[in-house]
């Protein structure tokens, strides 16, 4: 593997043929099953699904980094994809739609700037953004306790 340029990171995956059906990606500290068929696939998401389960983390990691970095509090998160997958002979995603729940005791002002800032970052995020249709929707569900008066 050549060195990456400077500020670039190398990512390294291997992934091992269990049966017909499963794979296993490793590392030394982890295993995941993934299925190697989208027919009916068994125990383990298929590699459509696992594509966009990524989306859906690296929007959670996003969420994360952006409130670290911003002093935010935030209580819980969801992210939801859906998508369209054109058929075969060439299935790809036709359109990919990204809506993230945030529950927070925060303003709305101050975190929408972080969940603006949500539709251009993420190494998943930016990677589809060029090959289809990605949009990202979020709502904020205030956690903030009223005070009585």
């Amino acid at each position: 593997m050549s060195s990456p340029a400077q500020g670039f990171k190398k990512l390294h995956v291997e992934v091992l043929r269990r049966d017909a059906d499963q794979a296993e990606m490793v590392s030394p500290q982890w295993r995941v099953t993934l299925a190697t068929t989208s027919e009916k696939p068994v125990g383990a998401p298929s590699p459509t699904l696992t594509l966009l389960g990524a989306l859906a983390a690296c929007t959670l990691s996003g969420i994360r980094r952006g409130a670290q970095a911003g002093g935010l509090h935030i209580d819980d998160a969801k992210v939801v994809v859906d998508a369209t997958r054109a058929p075969t002979p060439e299935p790809h995603f036709q359109d990919v739609k990204v809506h993230i729940t945030v529950f927070s005791p925060e303003a709305k002002e101050r975190l929408t700037p972080m969940l603006e800032a949500l539709k251009s970052n993420g190494t998943v995020t930016n990677t589809l953004k060029q090959a289809t249709d990605l949009t990202l929707t979020y709502e904020i569900v205030s956690t903030a306790k009223s005070s009585a008066t």
